[in-house]
């Protein structure tokens, strides 16, 4: 949930395999209190941080302007749960909240009870050693640098992906641990979806330049 735009994605096994997108965000929170209240937008920011959904008394105001904007965004996530969950025969199994509006109070919550799925702010420095003395930073900015770590680690991941994957051929032919590779038929390779839908070029001599065929 940004500031501009909301994006919905459907992930499985580190794969996209869905997604959509709204332009009700944070800011249009933020737009409608300021209108609501005939408060400067600045200061309508302030208070949607401050209180959020759990407005009491007066403040309760908030919520009721601030729930039409969210119940939009989270009509929008149950369009894309159900068109993924049609056109995919699977389910979705939880939310995970990213963005800025992560960290609108109460908001989880609240939309947990709507979607009725397990719902949680996203945490991605949970795989990142850290001193303790900024725990309190991470809690409240985790959610904003999700796409910023998720990019930061991707050269890591690759590496271990492709550490897999080299595995996995070393496994079907042991010919390639020592720099060769022996093929039935076919030294060009060919392409075969997996289990997610995807195509999957086969080894060949091709796709490895420096594997020699014998």
């Amino acid at each position: 949930i940004g500031s501009r735009s909301t994006t919905i994605s459907v992930a499985k096994k580190g794969f996209l395999k869905f997604s959509g997108q709204t332009d009700f965000a944070g800011g249009s929170l933020t737009q409608t209190i300021a209108a609501g209240l005939n408060i400067r937008p600045r200061r309508a920011e302030d208070l949607k941080k401050q209180r959020g959904l759990k407005g009491a008394g007066g403040e309760y105001e908030l919520s009721t302007l601030m729930l039409p904007i969210l119940d939009v965004i989270i009509s929008e996530v149950r369009r894309v749960k159900e068109n993924y969950e049609k056109a995919h025969n699977d389910k979705v199994e939880r939310i995970i909240l990213s963005g800025g509006g992560a960290n609108l109070l109460g908001a989880p919550a609240y939309i947990q009870e709507a979607l009725g799925l397990p719902t949680a702010k996203a945490n991605p420095f949970s795989e990142i050693k850290y001193a303790s003395e900024i725990e309190p930073l991470v809690s409240e900015f985790g959610p904003v640098f999700t796409v910023a770590i998720g990019l930061a680690m991707k050269p890591f991941l690759k590496r271990d992906l492709m550490a897999v994957f080299l595995l996995s051929l070393t496994a079907v032919s042991p010919a390639f641990a020592d720099g060769s590779a022996r093929a039935s038929g076919n030294t060009g390779g060919s392409n075969t979806p997996n289990q997610f839908g995807q195509t999957e070029v086969a080894p060949s001599a091709g796709n490895f330049p420096n594997v020699q065929t014998t």
